[in-house]
């Protein structure tokens, strides 16, 4: 099967995955040469107030005098918001511009409790029982959620010291991660998203999520008000993450996520909501910039301050109380401008109801902080939610492409006269109608044309039905704002392909995925359709299948690793799954037989590296199960199987010293009757666990001697009687000990002679 790679997008990827570009090493903004800018405390002074008492590096890397006054200034603000002297701890994020680099800072408070002299007398004029501090970091990556998370041993101990005025343990912090945010060539989104509580916010706002994202995207002034910062940064930083790519939208370190970047700015992601001048996003803002608010055309912040809440300077729209978890809309228009319809109430309603399942009692607070990135259940959780509102998105701006592209088209061919002249013939039912000029103009036009035009009309009409799902007001006031009409500039027309009404199979299309996929071959209705090539990025693999139905791989596919051979597949597909016989290459095991359902399934030939095997036989879904044969460097086993493992008939020959085993096996192991031949004995009888357990008789092969009788654990169950035939004739019933007549017993021998006594190591000692 040939596909044709000749395309330049598809080659400019192909060359960068294949060929590692050398990276160029541009003079940098000072800024920008340390992930993490800075470190420090700010403390609050009975008389002075909020003050910075340390930072390291002491120099603010060489700034100038008033970009560091500048930083000294607005930190203190920032670190010690309002109403926090209330709380015994918060945290917040925040951002400082500096040499239009955005810092992107973290910082966490704590009332410490005044417990010795010794710490009075480490701080002259604490005059209090209370000391009240606040730890910052300021990073020029956007990672406050994932820095947080690494911070958070270090703030356990900082805040646990006596002498709260050592600040060693901060140095040693800004060293350690500073040097390892250096290194984040391999950082996942899902990191990007440490500590974005997305489960909180649905479970609280339901579907008036949708509603505040709409809000958003109308470019609406929006005021995050809680007494708690950190539930203002929590909520914001979780918004936000809906939008695809806008949380790290300027962060250009990681492979995996420049791979994702890449793949939405095809679609015109992320949006243009917001800027640094006159649309703004603080997490936190400040009562000394209300006088700036005036100038900006609309705002996503954050406060805890009831008086930004409530001033009339702010001109809000939409005032959302996180400590009520309510909206308030501030006018009638806005409200009902942003309701939802009952497609997009079911969206919602689909979403709640599935992720309240897997919620846990900390998610259910606006100040829970999530550490971790890993989750155990995928469907339900933030990351599967964000998804789902990625698909929101995706859908939306393809379907506005496709219109878009329908009306230019229709514009360009002079489709508009021709289409009112069509529906006038297709509502002609009367004598009358049926002598007007349209209908005569219309009835004298080919076959051709008119099929044309049914297509076009109903095209467009779906494309309106489509649209409706997103409710029609909204789209129309949409399609007013200034980040629509940036995405109407900057973004790939092929999208449109995508949509479900893109009804023409296109055999060239080429699209990027927003994981990281890149497709290229058949499209239609917005699904891969016909002959095509799927190659993923981030894992490093080309698809290439004679024929996708409708997204599923149908036919000959072929899939492998382009840089190494750590994966291969050759075979047949039905519906997405391997079916019938294929090859394939996987974790340093090669297989080479039948599938059913995906699964090794029927006759095959497994090789593994890792233990040097080979297995030929009988699968089923993906195990070892009925007749077969395993071979490594230690056995060789023919016989049955069940899950993997010797089960049933078999025989297995052990390769160290030439033994044979034929009998019964359960769970991989000799159980059950069964005869061993080992090169100096032979053993039949009952076997368990791998051992002679139970009545067996066991053959010395040198001497002839025969024993019959209990077997514990792979020798002679001493505690019983036994009997033992020598070569002789002779016969022995009585108690053993070593293979030899130990205790009380009888010996009859061939010509009548009868032992009766006590024998010891084989001899009689007492009659």
């Amino acid at each position: 099967m040939e596909i044709d790679f000749s395309n330049d997008k598809i080659q400019n990827i192909l060359n960068e995955q294949i060929i590692p570009q050398q990276q160029q090493k541009n003079e940098q903004n000072i800024l920008l040469q340390n992930p993490l800018f800075l470190i420090g405390v700010v403390g609050f002074h009975h008389k002075k107030g909020s003050i910075i008492e340390f930072y390291y590096p002491s120099n603010i890397h060489g700034l100038d005098e008033k970009k560091q006054q500048y930083i000294k200034d607005w930190l203190p603000i920032y670190c010690m918001p309002d109403a926090i002297h209330n709380k015994n701890e918060d945290f917040i994020y925040f951002t400082i511009i500096i040499d239009d680099v955005m810092l992107y800072c973290v910082s966490y408070f704590k009332q410490i409790q005044v417990k010795n002299d010794q710490m009075r007398q480490n701080n002259k004029e604490l005059t209090r029982s209370h000391l009240q501090k606040s730890l910052f970091v300021l990073s020029t990556l956007p990672l406050q959620g994932y820095i947080m998370s690494r911070l958070e041993p270090t703030t356990r101990a900082y805040f646990n010291q006596i002498n709260i005025n050592d600040y060693e343990i901060l140095e040693s912090a800004y060293q350690n991660m500073n040097q390892s945010l250096k290194n984040t060539h391999n950082l996942k989104d899902s990191e990007i998203y440490i500590g974005t509580p997305v489960k909180t916010l649905v479970y609280f706002f339901k579907e008036k999520v949708l509603q505040i994202v709409k809000a958003i995207l109308l470019e609406k002034r929006i005021i995050v008000y809680s007494l708690n910062s950190c539930a203002c940064s929590n909520f914001i930083i979780s918004i936000i993450s809906l939008f695809p790519g806008l949380s790290h939208f300027n962060f250009s370190n990681s492979f995996y996520i420049s791979i994702v970047k890449k793949a939405l700015n095809e679609y015109g992601f992320p949006l243009r909501i917001f800027n640094e001048i006159d649309k703004p996003i603080e997490m936190y803002f400040t009562v000394q910039n209300l006088d700036q608010i005036e100038k900006y055309k609309s705002y996503l912040i954050g406060t805890t301050s009831q008086l930004i809440k409530t001033h009339k300077k702010t001109q809000a729209d939409l005032i959302i109380d996180l400590d009520q978890n309510s909206i308030i809309y501030q006018n009638e228009n806005i409200k009902n401008l942003l309701q939802l319809n009952s497609e997009e109430k079911k969206f919602m309603e689909n979403i709640y109801k599935i992720s309240k399942q897997y919620i846990s009692e900390e998610q259910k607070d606006w100040k829970n902080m999530e550490y971790s990135a890993t989750f155990t259940q995928f469907v339900g959780s933030n990351d599967w939610i964000r998804i789902q509102f990625y698909e929101y998105f995706i859908n939306l701006v393809c379907e506005l492409q496709m219109i878009k592209g329908r009306f230019e088209q229709k514009k360009n061919e002079n489709l508009s006269k021709d289409l009112e002249d069509f529906e006038d013939y297709l509502e002609s039912d009367d004598e009358s109608q049926q002598q007007s000029q349209n209908y005569q103009q219309m009835k004298g036009v080919e076959d051709d044309k008119i099929k044309y035009l049914k297509q076009q009309k109903k095209l467009i009409k779906n494309s309106y039905n489509f649209l409706k799902k997103y409710n029609t007001k909204f789209i129309f006031e949409y399609l007013q704002t200034q980040n629509y009409k940036f995405w109407k500039q900057n973004h790939d027309e092929s999208i449109a392909l995508r949509s479900i009404n893109s009804i023409e199979n296109n055999t060239k299309a080429i699209i990027f995925f927003q994981n990281g996929e890149v497709y290229a071959g058949g499209m239609q209705n917005g699904l891969k359709n016909g002959k095509g090539c799927k190659f993923d990025q981030i894992d490093q693999k080309i698809e290439i299948c004679e024929n996708y139905l409708n997204n599923l791989k149908q036919g000959h596919t072929v899939i492998k690793s382009i840089r190494n051979s750590e994966f291969y597949f050759e075979g047949q597909y039905i519906n997405d799954m391997r079916e019938g016989f294929g090859n394939l290459i996987f974790e340093n095991q090669k297989y080479t037989g039948n599938f059913k359902n995906d699964k090794l399934h029927g006759q095959g030939q497994l090789v593994n590296e890792n233990d040097a095997s080979i297995y030929e036989g009988e699968f089923q879904n993906n195990k070892k199960k009925g007749m077969g044969k395993f071979k490594n460097n230690e056995i060789c086993y023919i016989g049955q199987f069940e899950n993997d493992l010797f089960e049933g008939k078999g025989q297995i020959i052990f390769s160290n010293n030439g033994d044979v085993y034929s009998g019964d096996f359960k769970k991989g192991k000799m159980h059950g009757q069964g005869e061993l031949q080992g090169v100096s004995f032979v053993y039949k009888g009952e076997f368990q666990d791998g051992k002679f357990n139970g009545q067996g008789q066991y053959e010395i092969l040198e001497s002839k001697n025969v024993y019959q009788g209990f077997f514990k654990n792979g020798v002679l169950d001493e505690s019983k009687q036994q009997i033992i035939k020598y070569k002789d004739g002779s016969i022995y019933n009585g108690m053993i000990k070593n293979w030899e007549k130990n205790g009380e017993g009888v010996l009859c021998h061939v010509d009548g002679k009868i032992e009766n006594g006590v024998f010891e190591n084989g001899v009689l000692i007492k009659n």
